[in-house]
């Protein structure tokens, strides 16, 4: 079994990070302990619940952890990771939270992650640019995924098939430029309500069928992007929001449809940092009360025009 192990340490050339071990695994009581290639393994060790791999290498190939029986968090953070084969992650179960964060991932192919029975994964401060359209398919354990701080431009509607439990996707601090026709085309099949974080993004076009078929969003976070309008007609589509975020993007106003109806389907509604218009301002203090959303602005909004 300690062969196993030796797969993932002594195939690539190795250097210390945080201290000389190749893996910091967790005891019962939570401590963290050193393990050291070619030593046996210590009491314990193949029954830990957390795994942090600590070494560098570019390349993550399908590696066997059948040794791991109870292994439910593995983290693969800052290990100048370039690529990942697919199949890499297929047999680890029963593990729940998977982290690659801090890499020089630049691409998510097919087949990296399907069927993976992960609950949480964050990839995020790597380099990726392009996710191929299967990348996430198939992983019906999916709750949250964390993509923020990363270089990709587009965002697809075929992303995430068949992952059902799928409630939290972020993907902040990228360069997402639209939001293209049925972008949420495969969520809310196992779940009541998403929660979407585009913030800091480029996003300055939303297509008028972006939200076509969506169902109840939880947070839907637009802000500190370029949007310089929100069509009425084009988030009417909306079925509820619990919070719709605008902040710091470029409204001049919102519209008359946008006020009858989208702010009818959401409890918070903020526009901190917006070029409001002193009409538009006015009519919406005006309609405050009469609309079930509530309408929050920059300090600097609330003074008299």
């Amino acid at each position: 079994m300690l062969r196993t192990v030796q797969l993932l340490l002594l195939a690539l050339p190795t250097w210390s990070m945080v201290n000389n071990a190749d893996l910091i695994w967790f005891d019962d009581d939570g401590k963290p302990q050193n393990y050291f290639a070619r030593q046996p393994y210590p009491e314990g060790f193949n029954q830990t619940s957390k795994l942090v791999v600590n070494q560098k290498f570019p390349l993550l190939w399908e590696v066997k952890f059948e040794f791991f029986d109870n292994l439910e968090e593995l983290v693969i953070d800052d290990c100048g990771v370039n690529d990942v084969l697919p199949g890499t992650f297929k047999d680890l179960q029963p593990l729940a939270n998977l982290s690659l964060a801090l890499n020089n991932i630049k691409a998510v192919k097919e087949g990296v992650f399907n069927f993976v029975r992960v609950k949480n994964l964050n990839l995020e401060h790597n380099r990726i640019q392009v996710v191929s359209p299967r990348a996430f398919d198939n992983m019906p354990h999916l709750e949250r995924i964390v993509l923020d701080f990363n270089e990709l431009r587009r965002w697809s509607g075929e992303w995430f098939f068949n992952c059902s439990r799928l409630a939290t996707v972020s993907i902040t601090h990228n360069f997402l430029e639209e939001l293209p026709p049925k972008a949420f085309r495969n969520f809310w099949l196992g779940v009541e309500q998403v929660s979407f974080y585009f913030s800091y993004n480029k996003i300055d076009r939303i297509d008028r069928e972006a939200f076509a078929g969506s169902g109840n969003f939880g947070d839907l976070f637009l802000d500190w992007n370029d949007v310089p309008r929100v069509d009425g007609h084009t988030f009417g589509k909306l079925t509820s929001v619990e919070h719709l975020n605008l902040n710091g993007d470029s409204l001049r106003c919102l519209s008359e449809e946008f006020i009858n109806g989208v702010l009818n389907k959401t409890r918070l509604v903020s526009v901190l940092e917006n070029p409001l218009k002193c009409d538009c301002l006015k009519e919406l203090k005006k309609r405050q009360g009469s609309v079930r959303a509530e309408v929050v602005y920059s300090p600097e909004q609330t003074v008299d025009c």
